[in-house]
């Protein structure tokens, strides 16, 4: 009985792990996107800044 028990506990236990980790998986995905979209955010911004300075240097010579 209390094998039976223990077996039925580690099916659980893995049956949990596998789902915890497809879990943790689409997680880590996100966050790699997330991640590439503020690069792209911050090369942009800089694109941005650089445009502005250029359109000062143009006005003020």
């Amino acid at each position: 009985m209390g094998k039976v028990m223990q077996e039925g506990a580690k099916e659980a236990a893995a049956k949990v792990r596998g789902e915890v980790d497809a879990a943790l998986g689409r997680v880590t995905g996100a966050m790699g996107d997330a991640r590439r979209v503020a690069t792209l955010n911050v090369v942009a911004s800089c694109v941005a800044c650089l445009a502005a300075a250029v359109a000062l240097w143009a006005t003020v010579h």
